[in-house]
């Protein structure tokens, strides 16, 4: 074998030890949490258990009554592929968080890969390796990895998708045209947002003056009618659970109109986003120089890169919700200008030799940033659900906090049996959509209606967070109750540690508090009704046989 075959297998066993490095970092500490992250590693428990089981006579019912067990499911609202993948890793490894993780690490790995692949077709190995190296260790994207979050899933299916077009575009195959369709497809089943990938395949062909082209194949509109049929089935539950995503996507009232849409504060978010956050200050200004290069060569290769980040800032300029996280899509693009630099330069030349030195510079340069930051955290929560399981009577345990996600995921990651179920006081005293007061419903505002709702369920076992972090006051009305009644008995005091300083507001200062309800009676059981106003759904799900674990 060559030296530089050789070469170039050494330099990508190198970007996968990086990749590894930057989006591993803490695998085994279970303590790592996210808003949201949560939410995802139910869901992907839920597709293991599913597996395991196989409802297929009944799967809607299983599916609530799973959620009533472990009301912290996202399914309707998120797509479920990369839970679904989730659920395969946990499926081989068990209920665990770094299995989690590891599923969405083998995302990382092929949306690198394809990326690499991209840039490798289209300019060399080396200009590839470079573009790569930014690419995971951009801090921004490097730091999903730590959390079980869509976005680099998503990100990496929108790699792939890129790579069978590019490859759809050069070579006009049908079967780069079917995998590209089967790459978007998935892309949408991992996460909504990759919609912007049809704008931008669009925008692509239309500058590229090769849309009529397209428009006129056959096999295009087949492809393209198979690939709607396929994303029929999400468009539906999207719909169906329509609420808090038209309130987050075109915005309602105000917020949707075209003056709103074209206010400067909105036209100029994501520009301020990807000089603070999206990307590290050398590689905007490699960018930068990359674009500048082609242009004045007019490489027609820069308009693949420019027609992404079009469609990405006219997409996510045009949502109402200006979460830095959706526009997530346009950091490989600026990667790829960053390193075009390196592309131009003619091999062997010092300035090609100066540039990569740089490039390697910046790739230490961002791994360095990467741990500069502090992962999230919060411990306790796994040690909570660890006394509740190993002292109750019981089959329910009640919790009423912020952090109401992981714990339900200890629950039932240390419960191999499924043997209880979680009751949630911010389903069952006050429910909301996304937090807050949006959508805000009070169900029980005083000290009797909480004693009638536990008395129903019998808990044996009440977790609260120390301070009420949901500010509503029905969940004051709760932990005043608890402290000052005889028939509630203060068991446990767990300290939440969160860094110093902070890195999970609003956990910081707080403990878990573990109330046993002494003398309980024997509870009457009955529907139990979970409303889900960030769904507009309200569920009910008879709790029958609870006298006893």
């Amino acid at each position: 074998m060559s030296q530089r075959p050789l070469a170039e297998l050494a330099i990508i066993a190198g970007l996968v030890a990086i990749a590894a490095l930057t989006f591993l970092r803490q695998i085994f500490n279970d303590a790592l949490g996210y808003p949201d992250a949560d939410r995802i590693l139910m869901d992907g428990v839920f597709f293991r258990d599913f597996l395991v089981d196989l409802p297929l006579l009944e799967p809607y019912d299983y599916i609530i009554n799973y959620f009533g067990q472990y009301p912290a499911l996202s399914l309707g609202y998120r797509p479920p592929f990369f839970p679904f993948v989730e659920g395969l890793f946990n499926l081989v490894t068990g209920v665990e968080i770094w299995s989690s993780r590891l599923a969405l690490f083998s995302f990382a790995l092929a949306g690198s890969a394809t990326f690499y692949l991209l840039l490798r077709r289209t300019f060399d190995w080396l200009t590839a390796a470079v573009a790569t190296l930014f690419l995971v260790t951009t801090p921004f994207v490097a730091q999903y990895g730590w959390y079980t979050m869509a976005e680099v899933p998503v990100l990496s299916m929108a790699l792939v998708t890129l790579y069978f077009f590019q490859r759809y575009m050069s070579g006009g195959t049908t079967l780069d045209l079917a995998l590209t369709a089967a790459a978007l497809v998935l892309a949408l089943y991992t996460k909504q947002t990759a919609m912007v990938l049809a704008l931008w395949m669009v925008l692509y062909t239309l500058g590229s003056l090769r849309l009529l082209e397209q428009l006129r194949q056959r096999r295009v509109w087949v492809t393209v009618i198979l690939a709607i049929v396929a994303v029929l089935p999400l468009v539906a539950v999207t719909l169906w659970m329509s609420d808090q995503h038209m309130a987050q996507s075109v915005g309602v009232g105000k917020a949707a109109t075209v003056q709103a849409k074209l206010q400067t504060d909105r036209l100029l978010a994501l520009p301020e986003h990807l000089y603070k956050l999206h990307l590290t200050p050398p590689v905007l200004a490699l960018a930068l120089l990359g674009a500048l290069w082609a242009l004045v060569r007019r490489d027609r290769r820069l308009w693949l890169w420019l027609s992404l980040i079009l469609a990405v800032y006219l997409l996510f300029t045009y949502i109402a919700n200006q979460n830095s996280r959706y526009p997530i899509f346009w950091i490989p693009a600026f990667c790829a200008l960053a390193a075009m630099p390196v592309g131009f330069a003619r091999p062997g030349t010092r300035l090609r030799t100066a540039l990569v030195v740089i490039a390697a510079l910046v790739g230490g340069y961002q791994v360095w940033q990467v741990y500069a930051k502090a992962p999230k955290f919060a411990t306790g929560y796994d040690e909570a659900a660890a006394y509740v399981l190993a002292h109750s009577e019981s089959p329910t345990v009640f919790f009423d906090g912020y952090n109401n996600g992981y714990f339900t995921y200890f629950m039932r990651a240390q419960d191999p049996q499924r043997s209880m179920w979680v009751l949630r006081g911010d389903k069952l005293l006050t429910s909301t959509s996304i937090g807050g007061r949006n959508k805000l419903e009070v169900h029980i505002e005083d000290a009797e209606g909480i004693d009638q709702l536990l008395d129903r369920f019998g808990p044996q076992f009440i977790v609260v967070e120390s301070r009420n972090t949901i500010k509503l006051p029905a969940h004051d009305v709760l932990r005043e109750h608890l402290k000052a009644s005889d028939d509630y008995q203060l068991r446990k005091t767990i300290p939440v540690d969160t860094g110093e300083p902070s890195t999970r507001q609003p956990l910081d200062d707080l403990d878990l508090l573990v109330y046993e309800h002494v003398n309980r009676p024997q509870p009457t059981g009955g529907v139990l009704e979970l409303r889900l106003p960030v769904v507009g759904q309200t569920l009910q799900i008879p709790l029958r046989d609870i006298g006893s674990r």
